[in-house]
């Protein structure tokens, strides 16, 4: 049974966004309607990450 992950809070998610402008921290260039962002771990979860605020970073999707 694989577990399902828990959501991002709201509140950190916010804080994140705010914290990059609306850019994304890997490039720094901008999101728009077509280029959106995703939530992913410095430190995945894995290896003892967590979701809070300084853990996370806003970037464009990683493939």
């Amino acid at each position: 049974m694989i577990k399902k992950r828990p959501e991002f809070p709201m509140d950190v998610k916010r804080r994140v966004i705010e914290r990059s402008r609306n850019r994304c921290e890997r490039c720094n260039i901008d999101f728009d309607d077509d280029f959106k962002g995703e939530f992913h771990h410095i430190k995945p979860i894995v290896f003892g990450g967590d979701n809070s605020f300084q853990i996370l970073f806003y970037a464009f999707r990683l493939i």
